[in-house]
């Protein structure tokens, strides 16, 4: 098969087209009358060129969405310390009958207090008044 050779204006048109008209790739290239690899290697390059070099509209809403995901990354590392937190201190487990014991509470008064350290608690008794 001999090699075509295809000006830059008609494989603009071929990617527009296959971007654009809702049409199988295969039925674009055979419309035009080139190969379907040939079609997709036009649409490759595409893609590289508007990677490396986006469009001003483009470069806009990615300056948008990078700013957007820069302040979730920041809630999301909030959250995470405070998970590391709370595992830390034993938040992450239910609590036993000995904690309810120490936190003062009869297993009828509920569980509220369970995810709170025990406090302890200075008596009269224990002279660290």
């Amino acid at each position: 098969m001999p090699h075509t050779r295809f000006t830059q204006e008609f494989q603009d048109e071929a990617v527009r087209l296959a971007l654009t008209s809702g049409r199988s790739r295969r039925e674009v290239a055979a419309d035009l009358g080139v190969g379907l690899s040939t079609l997709r290697h036009w649409l490759d390059r595409r893609r590289e060129r508007e990677i490396d070099d986006p469009p001003e509209e483009r470069q806009e809403d990615m300056a948008a969405e990078l700013k957007r995901l820069r302040r979730e990354n920041e809630i999301l590392r909030q959250e995470r310390e405070i998970l590391k937190k709370a595992t830390a201190n034993g938040m992450d487990r239910p609590c036993s009958r000995v904690e309810h014991g120490r936190a003062g509470l009869s297993r009828r008064q509920g569980a509220m207090p369970c995810h709170t350290r025990p406090q302890l608690r200075l008596s009269p008794r224990s002279g660290l008044t």
